[in-house]
């Protein structure tokens, strides 16, 4: 359990990383978070618009990410 806890230490939580001071490295997920918060605010208002329409497309996202990884 200590080998998961290190490897998920320097893996994850180093790509979770933010710069709280000056030089300090910025994780990977944090600048993937760039990009992918317009699409979230563009699905919340999607969500508000066309609930429907947004949970079919929820759910048509989610089987094709499954289908991606099983094939």
């Amino acid at each position: 359990m200590r080998g998961f806890n290190r490897l998920f230490a320097r893996n994850v939580m180093a790509s979770a990383a933010t710069q709280n001071m000056e030089g300090e490295a910025v994780g990977g997920i944090n600048r993937l978070f760039r990009y992918i918060y317009p699409l979230r605010l563009k699905a919340k208002a999607l969500k508000a618009r066309h609930r429907g329409v947004y949970y079919a497309g929820k759910w048509v996202l989610i089987a094709g990410v499954i289908c991606a990884v099983i094939w």
